[in-house]
């Protein structure tokens, strides 16, 4: 299987069926698959705590192969923008830190704005 993509209902139930759905990519290399489920979810969490401004909404999860790397972009329905500010909050604070855990794990990643609204990551083999 080249790669995935699955809809989710804008609600918490999203992110463990996210990270289950990534279960069925074929990894070129097994090292990098808790990375990608760590960081989709960090991305779907955010959809859905964000993004969504009903629980009727859809968020899509998108993995596939670019060239030795997985792609993996979560996009919603919302109306908020997103600047891509990865700050996040003081590091003891609960919540709020997924991105700086994308910044910090992600060997690349950015927001296309608009409406889908689509926040992607890459993630390559240590």
């Amino acid at each position: 299987m080249a790669g995935i993509w699955r809809l989710f209902l804008a609600t918490p139930e999203a992110v463990p069926a996210a990270r289950m759905a990534l279960r069925d990519l074929d990894y070129q290399d097994e090292s990098v698959q808790p990375v990608v489920e760590l960081l989709a979810s960090e991305l779907v969490t955010n959809a859905v705590r964000h993004g969504a401004t009903d629980p009727h909404e859809s968020i899509l999860l998108r993995a596939e192969h670019v060239d030795h790397t997985v792609r993996v972009e979560v996009c919603d329905e919302g109306l908020t923008t997103f600047d891509g500010d990865a700050s996040g909050t003081g590091l003891l604070e609960p919540g709020g830190n997924g991105l700086m855990l994308v910044e910090a794990l992600a060997t690349r990643w950015g927001v296309d704005p608009g409406r889908p609204k689509c926040v992607w990551f890459e993630a390559a083999a240590a």
